[in-house]
Order: C-alpha cells, then sequence, then structure tokens
C-alpha cells in the first residue's frame, strides 16, 4: 500500500471522530489481524493532526497524518521491538547547587526548580530530557567535574524524537501560529534562552528546543514542522555559518520558514544585550 493510499484511508476512518477521541483498527503495516493494535487520536489542540502508532512491539510504527486535503503522512518508522527503559534515579539538587548553575548561566533558581532539574556525580547537571508532549524519556547530563568523564545523554525511548523540549506552562501543540522556534545545540542553551524570555514577557513569541548536538535528522525536522511554522537557528559561535546552513538545509521543501543567526557567545553564556537581539530577529520572523 503506497503512503498516499494509507494517508487516505486514516483520513476517512478519522472524518467523524472528535478532538482528544480515538479508534483501534487492524495495523496497515503489520497487518495482525487478530488484534486492533493500530491507534489513531485525533489532536485535541490541532485538530487537523492524526496521530497513529501500533502498540505491538514488533512493528511500533508511529507518525502522524494531516487531515488536509492533499497533505500527506509523516512517518517514524521501527522495524523492531523498541525496548523501554525505566528512568535512573537521580538526587534532588541542593540549594548551594541550584545557586552555583544559575550563577553560572545568568538564570534564576525558581527557573531550574521548574524544570526538574537533578543533581549528579561530581555536581553534574542532569536535565529531564522531554518530549514536546511533555513527557519525560531520558536524561541529558552535563558534568563540570573531568573525574566523572565527559557529559552524557541517557535515552530510555530509542523511537523518541533527539530533540530536548524544556517543560513550559502550555503545550507545545498548542503553541501560537506566530511562535518561534529557536534551535540552539544543548538544553542549557534553551533554558537561558527561555528563561531570559520569560524574564521580558517574550515566552509567548518564542521558545527554544535543544538539538542535544549541531544537527537534526529529517525525520526530526518534520517533526518541527507539525509544531512550528516559523525556525530560527542559532547554534554556538564555532558553527557559524556552515553549522548553521547544514541545520538549515534539513528543512528544504517543508512547510516552515526558516532562518539562522548567531551571537557573540554560546546561547547558554550570552548576554542579555545579545539575547534581546534574538528577541528582535525573532519578531521580524514572525512579522514576515
Amino acid at each position: 500500500m503506497s503512503s498516499d493510499q494509507l494517508s487516505a484511508d486514516i483520513r476517512a476512518a478519522m472524518a467523524s471522530i472528535p478532538p482528544g477521541e480515538k479508534i483501534r483498527i487492524v495495523c496497515p503495516f503489520c497487518a495482525a489481524a487478530h488484534e486492533h493494535s493500530f491507534e489513531v487520536r485525533r489532536m485535541t489542540e490541532k485538530t487537523h493532526l492524526l496521530r497513529f502508532q501500533c502498540w505491538r512491539g514488533t512493528c511500533a510504527r508511529t507518525g502522524y497524518v494531516v487531515d488536509t486535503a492533499g497533505a500527506g503522512m509523516v512517518l517514524s518508522p521501527s522495524d523492531t521491538a523498541a525496548e523501554v527503559l525505566p528512568l535512573t534515579i537521580r538526587d534532588h539538587p541542593t540549594q548551594e547547587f541550584l545557586e552555583s548553575i544559575a550563577g553560572a548561566y545568568n538564570m534564576t533558581t525558581a527557573y531550574l526548580q521548574s524544570q526538574g532539574v537533578r543533581e549528579g556525580p561530581g555536581a553534574a547537571l542532569c536535565m529531564p530530557w522531554r518530549d514536546a508532549d511533555g513527557q519525560q524519556v531520558g536524561w541529558v547530563e552535563k558534568r563540570f567535574d573531568h573525574r566523572y568523564h565527559k557529559s552524557h545523554h541517557e535515552l530510555t525511548d530509542k523511537r523518541a524524537p533527539r530533540l530536548g523540549f524544556p517543560a513550559r506552562a502550555f503545550s507545545y501543540w498548542s503553541a501560537p501560529e506566530d511562535m518561534v522556534c529557536v534551535l540552539v545545540e544543548s538544553l542549557v542553551d534553551a533554558y537561558r534562552v527561555n528563561s531570559y524570555a520569560v524574564l521580558v514577557g517574550a515566552h509567548r513569541e518564542l521558545t527554544a528546543v535543544a538539538l542535544l548536538g549541531a544537527d537534526i535528522s529529517r525525520g526530526d525536522a518534520l517533526h518541527l514542522t507539525l509544531l512550528f511554522k516559523r525556525i530560527m537557528v542559532c547554534l554556538d559561535y564555532d558553527q557559524w555559518p556552515k553549522g548553521a546552513m547544514r541545520v538549515m538545509n534539513r528543512f528544504k521543501a517543508m512547510p516552515v520558514t526558516v532562518r539562522a543567526t548567531t551571537l557573540h557567545d554560546d546561547p547558554k553564556d550570552a548576554s542579555d544585550a545579545d539575547l534581546e537581539e534574538l528577541m528582535e530577529r525573532c519578531r521580524e520572523l514572525r512579522d514576515a
């Protein structure tokens, strides 16, 4: 079955299904006729999105269909069973630890607490790795003590996008249409940008999402286009301009407006003045 035909079949099956509701049918991928393992849900906020998932471990296909004439399907395939591991338990941070991190990156301890950060061996900063639904799928650990080796990422579900979404007061799926997604490299970068946006009242205009690296896959780029229509790439200073152009090219032919910028320092170390310039560039993108 072609992807176009599959998209059409899913739209037809969901034609009378209201927002927030779901159906279960035989999976068109694994065709396990003995069980209705294929779940399709119409999103509550963005009702034109139909989210599907096969719950059979040997299939586990997931993705989205856009319920608009002529639109296609975004598929996140998994040909083998994906084991979901339990989250590692991390220690609650001391006040002294929170104050040291807040001072190093010019943000408040209240903001760090709102993100649910924890403390690891050697005073490591352990940040929850969350998906766009706000579900924690792992940890991103930044270590400062060389005795504990380099920082690392811990992902419990290999099917999750390799993107880090900081906790917000509202769902990413209900973000304003003109909100700008600022793509940065690390979660600390995202925390710094978002905490400043909260401070100056711009948190409804933009939100930073971490690539957890200096590149993005085409699949993760497609995932972001379901959430945002405007994207500003703002990688670390040493990635300008080649790294920024590489990330921009991942969005070619996608229904999204993408621009790139750079700061005098990495976003996590940026001054308030530099972040204010970033906010202004994002406002220009919103008005474009």
